[in-house]
């Protein structure tokens, strides 16, 4: 009987692992998420969210600009009714959601204004 090694699959080949598959979300988000407060239409909701900026192009006719975003990427779960124009607070500053660009049904990537 052949005994396998940690990284080996009964096939011989590689295990691959998903370091997103060895933890939690919710333990994800509250060990490395930013605080936020979502306000909700129930009333506001004390959130972890993860923060981050980017520069993106942005093309308008024959002008091409580069824009500055804050991008805020949430958990669907903590935020129930979250929408285009839903509200956010942030370090005493308030933003709104101005674009959901991704949601893969665990967390929305948002574009703040």
């Amino acid at each position: 009987m052949r005994t396998l090694r940690n990284y080996e699959t009964l096939s011989g080949g590689p295990v691959v692992l998903n370091f997103a598959d060895l933890m939690d979300d919710k333990l994800f988000t509250e060990t490395l998420g930013d605080d936020v407060i979502y306000h909700a239409s129930s009333g506001d909701l004390a959130i972890k969210a993860f923060v981050s900026k980017s520069v993106d192009p942005v093309f308008s006719g024959e002008a091409h600009l580069n824009e500055k975003r804050l991008l805020l990427d949430v958990a669907i779960a903590d935020t129930p009714g979250l929408k285009k124009g839903s509200k956010f607070t942030m370090g005493g500053k308030k933003y709104t959601v101005d674009a959901e660009p991704d949601d893969d049904g665990h967390f929305a990537k948002l574009v703040l204004k």
